[in-house]
């Protein structure tokens, strides 16, 4: 019998009959059919209505209370979905935050009000207290109180309706927080973050924010001074005569006017390198004063961790407050391994006194403007967070860059006054020179 089957179709490299052919056409029925009995599975689940649905449906001003495990769908979000209770509020069913405005107009996690968060340090206790303040938001059912050693929210404070808080945390440390509002069972954004320092210390000690005392090194709390929470470190210092190191034993009482000593009004370390200085290095064209990590606990072992394992942590607060005339850059942080920096936060102004972009570079390439229109002498706020590989760079609080730089073993870190200068190379005068303060200096490796 011929073959009746017009046109001819080919699957595979053999020729297909017409048999042949309905039974691959059947195939593709069948899928297609156990396609639309999952899709009405599904909308039987999700669809508004019916006694028989088990998840309750409505606009996201109509959500009942968020029980821990409870399922709404939420026909108020685009697309529409379903949505799981915590016991405070709504999130998606993958624990992520709900982006879109929720409640009834309330504020939605990343998009709606948060209040403004305010904070002091005062004597009082064993190490002292930090007071915390914020502006109200209309309509908040009660506010959470979030800390770094208490990322869920701090105990005894995750519903507080009133608009401020004590803390008295029990270890010498800094501290950081930051509060959101809930309205209608949704919480809204964070609100800034604020960072503060225990032991609180008098004025003339860094307000807070460093130990006590004249000594540059105690103030910033390094080398097992103050209360040690700002790390080890030796300084490299690029003198007219020649680089030296100062070990971390010897930098505990170590002060050099005008590179390495407290400002004029005893509110931060002055660190400062004159154009002409010498080299770390024949590799280095630049000189410096910079702190270089030691291990913790360590004045004879220089640091060398693994940027892949573990989280890793250095924050500071600085001010520029001069530039040698060309080439207006200087590195006020840095990760390094053992060939070349992996990271560096670079403040850079197109004149010595012009309005500075601190700008991140990754792996020698830059990816980011952290900053702009910073003016001379202002302090700018920095975090460098290395969890498990991920990185996060922060600014006056708020994240700025996150990225996976892939980073190896031998990492440590670098801070203080590194201008990308000299007099040799951009011409400036000898007696030229680049200055940076730094204060509330803080190291974590876990």
């Amino acid at each position: 019998m011929p073959d009746l089957f017009q046109p001819k179709a080919w699957a595979d490299g053999e020729l297909l009959n017409a048999v042949a052919m309905n039974r691959l056409e059947n195939g593709v029925e069948a899928i297609d059919n156990e396609a639309d009995d999952l899709r009405d599975a599904v909308t039987a689940l999700q669809a508004v209505g019916g006694s028989s649905r088990p998840v309750p449906s409505g606009p996201s001003s109509s959500r009942p209370s968020p029980a821990i495990g409870a399922l709404y769908y939420d026909t108020g979000l685009s697309p529409a979905r379903v949505i799981v209770g915590t016991g405070s509020s709504w999130t998606e069913i993958n624990g992520a935050v709900i982006g879109d405005p929720g409640g009834g107009g309330g504020p939605g996690p990343g998009t709606g009000t948060a209040p403004v968060l305010s904070s002091t340090v005062t004597a009082g206790g064993t190490i002292g207290a930090i007071n915390l303040s914020w502006t109200a938001v209309t309509g908040a059912t009660y506010y959470t109180v979030y800390e770094t050693e208490s990322p869920n929210g701090v105990n005894g404070a995750t519903q507080l309706t009133t608009t401020s808080s004590t803390r008295t945390p029990s270890t010498a440390r800094n501290y950081e927080y930051w509060v959101t509002a809930t309205v209608s069972g949704v919480e809204s954004a964070s609100s800034n973050r604020i960072q503060a320092t225990l032991p609180y210390t008098a004025p003339g000690g860094g307000g807070g924010g460093g130990g006590t005392g004249s000594n540059p090194s105690t103030f910033l709390n390094i080398n097992g001074l103050g209360n040690g929470t700002g790390g080890w470190w030796n300084l490299g210092l690029g003198l007219s005569s020649g680089h030296i190191d100062i070990d971390p034993n010897a930098l505990k009482t170590y002060v050099n006017s005008p590179y390495y000593t407290m400002n004029g009004t005893s509110t931060g370390v002055q660190l400062q390198v004159y154009m002409n200085g010498g080299k770390t290095s024949e590799n280095t064209k630049y000189p410096r004063c910079e702190l270089r990590e030691y291990a913790t606990g360590s004045t004879s072992t220089k640091a060398s961790w693994s940027g892949s394992s573990g989280r890793h942590i250095m924050r500071g607060k600085t001010k520029v407050m001069h530039y040698a005339p060309e080439k207006c850059e200087v590195v006020v942080g840095q990760i390094h391994d053992g060939n070349d920096d992996t990271l560096q936060i670079r403040a850079e102004a197109s004149s010595a006194t012009g309005s500075q972009t601190w700008r991140l570079s990754v792996n020698g390439t830059e990816v980011d403007d952290l900053i702009s229109g910073v003016a001379l002498g202002q302090e700018v706020s920095w975090e460098i967070d290395l969890n498990n590989g991920a990185l996060t760079v922060r600014i006056n609080g708020s994240t700025a860059y996150t990225g996976n730089p892939g980073y190896g073993s031998g990492q440590y870190f670098k801070v203080g006054d590194y201008p990308q200068q000299n007099s040799t190379d951009q011409s400036n005068a000898s007696t030229e020179y680049s200055r940076v303060e730094l204060r509330d200096l803080f190291v974590s490796h876990s």
